[in-house]
């Protein structure tokens, strides 16, 4: 996994050159912003599943987690630098029946790959760790606020487009180009799936830096973080933008 991710990373580095030689547009955007973005996203999430696997005792199981979460992440930006290449785009594309296929084996992947993270989350119930009570928390409940950040994300899908009130598409906030016009439902799924190291990063800092192990106090921040992107999803879907 740690190889896996590092190979995420290098392509991100790789796919930001070609901008520089590829200036393609997309809706007003080089093609290969987006690649950068996901394989940015897949590495950072594949280095943190590969931490918290760690302290699994089953290694059976953590290598067929292990093994799941990077198929899911190998297909879905092989398919988002494949439409790149291609200059259209790779989600709620129907245009042609093969991008039609493509968004939805996309789907498909992306849906196993939050199965197999609810999974992990009830490992982290079952199985015994060395985990500090607090670090342990920190980590179900980061897992579990990562599935319902992905499962809002699964609402753009029902709704097909990630934008409310303004067009999907528009040159919007720098480089994450979320919509400035209007609401934009990627902004509260992107804060739901990095719950996952946002919680541990917490209860971290808290027992380093603080000497406090309180799991009261991690479940207070989970519910608060809960409450924080749940409230930008519910804005989002009003058609309000919080950065125009």
């Amino acid at each position: 996994m740690v190889w896996f991710g590092s190979i995420q990373f290098l392509a991100a580095i790789v796919l930001l050159l070609v901008t520089q030689v590829d200036e393609r547009l997309l809706n007003g955007v080089n093609v290969w912003i987006k690649p950068i973005k996901f394989h940015l996203t897949a590495g950072v999430f594949i280095w943190t599943m590969a931490v918290l696997l760690d302290f699994l005792p089953d290694r059976k199981k953590v290598a067929r987690i292990s093994f799941y979460l990077m198929l899911c992440m190998a297909v879905e930006t092989f398919f988002i630098d494949l439409q790149a290449a291609r200059g259209v785009a790779s989600h709620f594309n129907h245009t042609s029946i093969f991008n039609e296929i493509v968004y939805a084996v996309m789907g498909v992947f992306i849906l196993f790959n939050t199965g197999v993270v609810s999974y992990t989350a009830y490992q982290f119930f079952k199985q015994s760790t060395e985990l500090s009570q607090a670090m342990l928390w920190a980590v179900r409940l980061g897992l579990i606020l990562f599935v319902i950040g992905s499962l809002e994300g699964g609402v753009m899908s029902g709704l097909d487009k990630h934008s409310v009130g303004a067009p999907d598409d528009v040159v919007g906030l720098f480089f994450l180009n979320w919509n400035t016009q209007g609401g934009d439902l990627r902004i509260a799924h992107f804060m739901g799936i990095h719950a996952l190291q946002v919680i541990p990063l917490f209860a971290y800092l808290v027992e380093r830096y603080f000497k406090l192990s309180s799991v009261s106090l991690v479940m207070a921040f989970a519910l608060l973080y809960f409450l924080a992107f749940n409230l930008l999803f519910v804005q989002a879907l009003k058609g309000l933008s919080l950065l125009g």
